[in-house]
């Protein structure tokens, strides 16, 4: 798919901006919101509906949109008025000016949907990484061996994942961090992504850079810098490891899922569309999971073995079973079961789909099972934080409650930015609301309200940590916005849906929710 105007081509399948035979250099946010002004031919666009569509709907300033507008100004020469490509409406938001010409539609109505054939290379493949030895600073010591130990361990982490290709040992030393550039990285090891970094030891400190790149734009995904003492190098190499699973695993689906949003829907490979399904799980509103169901669907379509396709897709469902509280509707239940399975078949090493196992069999009287399958989630994956999470939110409703405290403390050092936190945050909010610790528990509630999400069982969480600590208040507000967004919720459906509760925790619920007003 290919975008004209002024004396550009914005080339989507390429994901690059071209000026006659040049290529113009933007990041891959810049890229993404230039492509939406492109397509939108004119159309005002809000800041709200850039927000929503390039931010993903987080909230994020507007000196940020001024910052890409900026660049994508600079790279088309368009930096005096009267501009002459992109216009500023005051008050308002942006808009083209120049006047585009395209083959095909770029993007897809929801609901309309998809053809997916399975003819050679649309199943694509998955994201590839080469982790190379970290770059020493100043004189050799006897912490050097960190250089090729620390990003040794990393290869070993992400390989668990399942997600992405990992270059061997073997092959991606032989390209140092301090002298080999991206694109020979790429030329020679045909991969799409590059984690390189530093180490230096100074005194009694030691300080790592670790920088995460896209090969093919030549643009930084990531990048973070750690320090410590040297006499805790161990604490310190596990939370690096850990920081760079984290980041890898939330980084590069959200940049594939960019770069995909480039290509007409028809034409997305079976790993660009679950890159794109993912994006939209992220968004907890059954619009964007009935979304993100159609790509999953579609990735499925092109490729019937594709585990984390099917264990997406029973995410969806087990969303929306727990969202519609046992309602079943349209037989959903049964479909996460099955598609869980079909993940579990495919691929029995990924943990996402023995998470998807976890939660499909959550639903069933006895809880043993979900637990087994929960352990041998992080078993396979001991740094998959979502993993943790959900042991966190189970152990909290049947205990033992300092287990659930433990993984959810996990679950947010391996993953402190994660877009489903607040599952977290109301795992920790109904632990310490059991263990007597209002007041922490009511923090913990807090902070599950302000993040933006419909999910029922963390507002439900927010709500009881926030009436057990006294602030009644609260725990109304945060009743009345349930009432709002779930019409027709009920205490019976809730506990229903939960049959892991302990009877004592569902008798004190039931109390909770009368005294604010939920029937």
């Amino acid at each position: 798919m290919s975008y004209h105007f002024a004396e550009f081509v914005l080339d989507g399948e390429r994901f690059e901006l071209r000026r006659g035979g040049d290529v113009v250099r933007l990041q891959p946010r810049a890229m993404q919101l230039l492509q939406l002004l492109v397509s939108s031919e004119g159309r005002l666009l809000t800041k709200q509906d850039i927000f929503d569509e390039v931010w993903d709907g987080r909230i994020v300033s507007d000196s940020a949109l001024s910052s890409q507008i900026k660049a994508i100004r600079k790279a088309l020469g368009d930096t005096e008025q009267p501009f002459r490509v992109i216009g500023t409406v005051y008050g308002k938001g942006f808009r083209l000016l120049a006047d585009v010409s395209r083959k095909e539609p770029a993007r897809l109505a929801l609901g309309e949907p998809m053809r997916a054939e399975s003819e050679p290379g649309s199943i694509g493949k998955r994201p590839s990484i080469a982790v190379l030895p970290f770059r020493r600073l100043g004189e050799d010591n006897p912490w050097s061996a960190l250089s090729e130990a620390l990003p040794d361990e990393i290869i070993t982490a992400l390989s668990r994942l399942r997600l992405l290709h990992v270059i061997a040992r073997g092959s991606s030393f032989q390209f140092p961090s301090a002298t080999t550039s991206l694109a020979t990285v790429r030329r020679a090891l045909s991969v799409d992504y590059c984690l390189s970094g530093t180490i230096e030891v100074d005194g009694e400190k030691l300080f790592v850079t670790a920088e995460l790149a896209d090969t093919r734009s030549e643009g930084v995904v990531w990048a973070e810098r750690f320090e410590g003492k040297i006499a805790a190098i161990h604490e310190i190499r596990a939370d690096i490891v850990s920081a760079v699973m984290s980041e890898v695993e939330l980084r590069i689906p959200h940049n594939e899922a960019q770069r995909a949003r480039l290509i007409v829907p028809d034409q997305l490979t079976a790993w660009q569309a679950y890159h794109v399904g993912m994006s939209h799980i992220f968004m907890r509103d059954n619009q964007r999971q009935k979304a993100a169901e159609r790509f999953f669907e579609h990735a499925i379509a092109i490729d019937p073995k594709f585990a984390r396709a099917h264990a997406g897709l029973s995410q969806v469902y087990w969303w929306l079973n727990i969202q519609h509280l046992f309602r079943n509707s349209d037989g959903m239940r049964e479909r996460m079961i099955d598609t869980a399975k079909r993940a579990i078949d495919c691929d029995p090493f990924d943990p996402a789909a023995n998470l998807a196992m976890a939660r499909s069999t959550s639903f069933e009287q006895t809880q043993d099972e979900s637990l087994l399958w929960l352990d041998r989630t992080v078993d396979i994956c001991p740094n998959y934080a979502w993993g943790h999470s959900q042991i966190a939110a189970k152990r909290s409703m049947t205990g033992p409650i300092d287990m659930s405290v433990k993984h959810a403390q996990i679950a947010l050092s391996l993953s402190p930015r994660d877009p489903l936190r607040h599952t977290t945050y109301a795992a920790l909010a109904t632990s310490n609301a059991s263990l007597g610790n209002f007041d922490e528990a009511a923090k913990w509630g807090r902070k599950v309200m302000e993040l933006p999400h419909t999910d029922i069982v963390a507002m439900v969480g927010a709500l009881c940590a926030n009436y057990l600590a006294g602030h009644e208040d609260v725990s109304r507000t945060i009743a009345e916005r349930i009432e709002i967004v779930h019409p027709g919720f009920t205490t019976e459906r809730f506990v229903s849906a939960h049959p892991m509760m302990r009877k004592e925790a569902a008798a004190r619920l039931k109390d909770i929710f009368s005294a604010n007003g939920i029937a």
